[in-house]
């Protein structure tokens, strides 16, 4: 067993090695979405999809959780502030249609301060009261956007944020079909190989910082948080830049988490408002920090309300 660990450690330390299996993957993954709709659907495509978007929310933890052993059970609050940020500032609701390249970085810049605000005051908590107070951190972000919306209407309350623009690079919309060497791109591949550059960015920045000088200091203040104070680290910046890092990729993550392509079902029912079906033409993606509570609706009201959850997309 031992002679074998150590063959395996001499594999995975070999550059070829390594390279081989990058490739790999890589071609796997390219090409993980026309074998996905081919022998299961192209509803299984967005949950790949979604799957990538999660990897990236998961990243993000590992960095608070994993690396620096700070347990925050409230970690999904940095998400809903790269989401609603993303929404309020690409919709209808203030007028603003900001470009999904602006957005995308001040989500994670404002999620990254919004870490900083709840590390500051929880940096001489550990374990259980550290979890504690992070839960109630979540709890608070979820009960204040939900009833932001008097008595200035900011968030839209239960509603949500309603008719986000779909995502543009350049004059190229993400939410309708390409055809590129005669080969079509529907928007849920779009969307798919947007969320996969997107988690191999989040990827290479998480293996960067692991092999850091900041990485290092990281999982010292795991193992011994006094340990590493006596041997001259700084444990509260970088316990604050654990926290600030991570929420920045949920922000990203957040930012993200409205892009939801629709199923022909929920297209073929869902209208938008001037009319057309949301097949590429039009978004009815929505943000809200309500609880999902459409299964408990008929398939008969929820086709008859434009603005219900059927037009969310996947749950």
């Amino acid at each position: 067993m031992l002679e074998f660990a150590r063959q395996w450690e001499s594999l995975r330390r070999n550059p070829k090695v390594a390279w081989a299996v990058y490739i790999t993957l890589a071609a796997l993954l390219i090409v993980l979405p026309f074998a996905t709709d081919w022998a299961l659907g192209r509803s299984w495509v967005r949950i790949a999809a979604f799957a990538l978007l999660y990897v990236m929310l998961a990243l993000g933890l590992n960095i608070v959780v994993g690396y620096a052993g700070l347990l925050d059970l409230g970690y999904v609050a940095f998400f809903a502030v790269g989401a609603y940020f993303y929404a309020l500032l690409a919709s209808p609701h203030f007028g603003l249609h900001l470009p999904f390249w602006l957005l995308l970085p001040l989500g994670a810049a404002v999620a990254c301060i919004c870490g900083a605000l709840l590390g500051a005051p929880t940096l001489r908590l550990r374990g259980d009261y550290l979890a504690i107070v992070t839960l109630g951190f979540g709890e608070i972000i979820r009960i204040f956007l939900n009833n932001l919306n008097a008595p200035v209407n900011i968030t839209n309350g239960p509603q949500g944020v309603n008719l986000i623009d779909p995502i543009h690079v350049g004059e190229l919309s993400l939410a309708q079909a390409h055809s590129v060497l005669g080969i079509t791109f529907p928007a849920v591949y779009n969307y798919y190989y947007l969320f996969l550059v997107l988690t191999l960015a989040v990827v290479f920045v998480s293996l960067r910082l692991e092999d850091s000088r900041i990485g290092r200091a990281w999982v010292a203040i795991r193992e011994d948080e006094v340990a590493a104070a006596a041997m001259g680290i700084n444990t509260r910046n970088v316990k604050l830049l654990a926290f600030a890092m991570g929420a920045s990729f949920g922000g990203v993550a957040g930012g993200r988490g409205h892009a939801r392509p629709l199923s022909p079902a929920a297209s073929s029912r869902c209208r938008t408002a001037d009319g057309h079906r949301p097949d590429g033409r039009s978004s009815m993606t929505r943000i809200s920090a309500r609880p999902n509570t459409s299964s408990r609706r008929s398939a008969g009201s929820a086709s008859t309300r434009p603005n219900s959850a059927c037009c969310s997309g996947p749950r």
